[in-house]
């Protein structure tokens, strides 16, 4: 499919008191996400805020995307509603959804002029139909806006599952964390 979707997972944190390189979130949801697209025919791009060269801005200028996916946890709310704004200001025609763990059970505070759709669910199934325009009041656990006024629809349990495209993106899991902190292990 022709349309351009970018899928983005925040940092956690700016200061320089963060654990980044050291305790590292996965963007699973992304990988899940990335996996049920491409079944599809769309090619995603997977972009991890905290791994990246470029900055986001620079990502939205350079590769423009239709759709602009994010997700993450409480931590990163405040990215999660910046990087919104930042994309609709940059283009605003891109499509604007936003989901994930956070968002299920924490979606109004996301109602802003910036986000199109809300995904309230874990079903990441759902997100080809918001692309390809199905029915709005069919697409289980989605906000939308309707005569200016957000309206819900009720999740679903979810019945399918996908393994993760863990080829989106680079990512090396630490299996000792005492190798990094340096922390004294008691002897055997």
């Amino acid at each position: 499919m022709d349309k351009k979707i970018l899928l983005v997972h925040p940092e956690v944190s700016r200061n320089k008191y963060n654990f980044n390189g050291i305790l590292e979130n996965e963007p699973l949801e992304l990988e899940y996400l990335s996996a049920v697209l491409k079944q599809e025919g769309y090619a995603p791009e997977i972009f991890d805020v905290p791994r990246e060269a470029v900055s986001l801005e620079e990502k939205l200028r350079q590769y423009r995307p239709d759709v602009f996916y994010i997700c993450g946890r409480i931590k990163q709310e405040a990215f999660m509603k910046e990087y919104i704004r930042l994309a609709k200001r940059l283009n605003p025609q891109v499509v604007t959804i936003v989901g994930g763990l956070h968002v299920q059970k924490n979606y109004e505070r996301f109602y802003m002029p910036e986000t199109d759709y809300i995904l309230t669910t874990f079903d990441v199934f759902q997100i080809p139909g918001i692309i390809e325009g199905e029915a709005l009041e069919e697409i289980p656990g989605l906000c939308y806006r309707e005569g200016g006024r957000w309206k819900c629809q009720a999740a679903q349990p979810l019945t399918s599952a996908v393994c993760p495209g863990r080829t989106a993106v680079t990512f090396t899991p630490i299996r000792d964390i005492t190798t990094i902190l340096r922390f004294p292990t008691a002897p055997r």
